[in-house]
């Protein structure tokens, strides 16, 4: 199945698409029976990491962390797609 075919069937997929295209990486966590139970992203920019964690559309979470300490300066929880434009919307470090 494509990208595209599988955005018809779920728009909010969309967003996850979005952040591949803005040089997300992302992993599949699966549970001991095959099943996906989370979907984990990041991209490290400069000095930042920025994450997603995602187990449904409405539960997700984004974060953004200090590379030089660990320590999260920002992060929303919410929807899918509310986490994502959030996540979307944040400056670019300098």
């Amino acid at each position: 199945m494509t990208v595209d075919e599988l955005v018809r069937i779920d728009p909010a997929l969309q967003r996850l698409n979005d952040l591949v295209r803005a040089g997300w990486q992302f992993e599949h966590r699966h549970d001991d029976d095959g099943k996906l139970r989370q979907i984990n992203g990041a991209r490290a920019t400069g000095r930042y990491i920025d994450g997603l964690r995602v187990r449904d559309r409405g539960d997700a979470a984004g974060r953004r962390w200090d590379r030089a300490d660990g320590r999260v300066i920002w992060s929303v929880e919410g929807s899918l797609t509310d986490v994502v434009d959030a996540l979307l919307s944040l400056p670019e470090p300098s």
